[in-house]
């Protein structure tokens, strides 16, 4: 069996139950602390993406395409969770 990566911790979707994830509402040190913890995901991610184009997947491959479009939405997530940890003049928020 062939283990590319493995993550330290389970996703923190997996420890709190949707319903209580749909109904919170975060502020701006939550935000900087999922910024933070999707960031780790995303190096995770990365370097997945990174074995697989040196293993030789092309783009195209339905397994390569998946990895990369999970990592450009985790890079989307991650900078949306960064931008709402900030304030205006992009000083984080005390």
């Amino acid at each position: 069996m062939l283990l590319i990566f493995q993550p330290s911790t389970p996703p923190i979707a997996s420890r709190i139950p949707l319903a209580t994830l749909l109904r919170m509402k975060i502020n701006r040190r939550q935000s900087a602390q999922l910024a933070e913890m999707v960031g780790t995901r995303l190096a995770w991610l990365s370097r997945i993406v990174a074995r697989l184009t040196k293993l030789g997947y092309v783009p195209d491959d339905p397994l390569l395409s998946a990895a990369m479009n999970a990592q450009d939405a985790l890079t989307r997530l991650r900078m949306a969770a960064h931008y709402s940890a900030v304030d205006g003049s992009g000083r984080k928020a005390g």
